[in-house]
């Protein structure tokens, strides 16, 4: 299963081309959430926090990869860039609080609640009009109330903690983060349409970048421009596309051409309309590649089959971490990358990492990358796919086979 050649039809120009062999068909990938799911997303971030003991939750985030997803999630709207916060008064209110009169409009309707305010995250805590301000208002007769923050430890400031602690002087803020992650982590019927529509969204992003590598004269810059084409076309909020020769990956594309013999990493993340996160890792190769390299690709490829029984309910993230970093080093190599961790709106539980204890549920979606660097040869070999754990072996969501990719 090392190689399969994917076949071009003729056309006038290579971006044209259609792949005919080798690559998932086309699959739906429009929008998923709608307003009944993000209620009971905010009930269930309501129900944790009830049972977390905490008279105050405070949920943020901002428009950036792993700073998006516990908003977003929670409320339904996340700002591009600035920072919004989710507050909730556990069993009787929720306010969305963001920093313009833009995002206040574009939150309404779209957001799981109505009480929308403009406020200063970061400004003078005796004023109604900043966050703690607020936060002071809603914790009024109770005297050292505990208050938790998902996202305290990389998306709030030292400002904005300072500011809520002078406008309630006895609370006892914690983070609420762990917490966040759990409800976040096992996934809805309607989160995992939409993983499988952000899946499709991936495969179709690696289609285009195959079909335009189809041209020797294309430079991988140009490859991946193709594939973000795709990525932004269907409505993706965020993405990233590496394309790197050589043993190690995740920089960016350079212009430069694939010439025979060389093997490329080609990754694709994104996360869809809806802040749906996947990953995508295939090998890519213009003519017959070295016997080192086909050595590390047949047993990246073992890895990845390997992971499918791995990644099953019952283990922890360090117990799956434990069974395939054994197999990669027998193998000789060394790992140039985590092996991976859970995804879903943004990234989530578990980390398949040493000593990690989050226990694997069926529903949970992981994005698995294994990377095996050969340090005595220089070679390597690079995979990814996003799992769903199942009561069998995990489920990969793309439909790309792990053949490597010949243009």
């Amino acid at each position: 299963m090392i190689a399969r050649r994917l076949y071009l039809k003729a056309a006038p120009k290579p971006a044209m081309h259609a792949l005919t062999m080798g690559a998932p068909p086309l699959r739906r990938r429009c929008a998923i959430t709608d307003r009944s799911e993000r209620q009971s997303r905010l009930a269930a971030v309501d129900t944790a926090a009830q049972a977390a003991g905490y008279d105050l939750l405070i949920v943020l985030g901002r428009g950036v990869i792993s700073h998006f997803g516990h908003l977003l999630f929670a409320s339904g709207y996340c700002p591009v860039i600035r920072m919004g916060a989710l507050v909730v008064r556990p069993g009787f209110s929720a306010t969305l609080a963001v920093t313009s009169d833009s995002d206040r409009a574009l939150a309404t309707g779209v957001a799981v609640t109505d009480d929308i305010r403009v406020l200063e995250l970061v400004g003078d805590p005796s004023s109604s009009d900043s966050l703690g301000g607020m936060a002071a208002l809603a914790m009024a007769g109770i005297a050292t109330p505990r208050i938790g923050i998902a996202g305290l430890e990389d998306v709030a400031s030292l400002p904005m903690i300072d500011a809520l602690r002078t406008a309630i002087p006895g609370a006892m803020i914690e983070s609420a983060t762990d917490m966040m992650l759990r409800v976040k982590a096992v996934k809805s019927l309607a989160d995992l349409a939409g993983m499988r529509a952000s899946a499709a969204l991936a495969d179709d992003a690696l289609r285009a970048l195959a079909e335009a590598l189809y041209d020797p004269a294309c430079t991988l810059a140009a490859a991946a421009g193709a594939a973000q084409a795709v990525l932004a076309a269907g409505g993706a909020q965020e993405m990233l596309v590496y394309a790197s020769k050589g043993p190690h990956y995740l920089h960016r594309p350079r212009p430069e051409r694939l010439e025979a013999g060389e093997l490329l990493t080609v990754f694709v993340e994104v996360a869809n309309a809806d802040g749906y996160w996947v990953e995508l890792a295939r090998l890519i190769t213009r003519g017959a590649p070295s016997t080192q390299a086909r050595r590390a690709i047949t047993d990246g490829q073992a890895v990845m089959l390997a992971a499918r029984e791995a990644l099953t309910p019952g283990r922890t993230g360090g117990q799956a971490y434990a069974g395939i970093a054994a197999l990669v080093t027998q193998g000789g190599y060394s790992s140039g990358l985590w092996l991976g961790h859970g995804v879903g709106v943004d990234h989530d539980l578990p980390t398949i990492g040493k000593g990690d204890a989050t226990p694997l549920m069926p529903g949970m979606t992981i994005a698995f990358h294994p990377h095996l660097v050969d340090p005595a040869s220089g070679t390597g070999s690079s995979y990814g796919d996003t799992f769903l754990v199942t009561e069998g072996a995990a489920e990969p969501l793309s439909r790309w086979p792990l053949d490597l990719i010949e243009v």
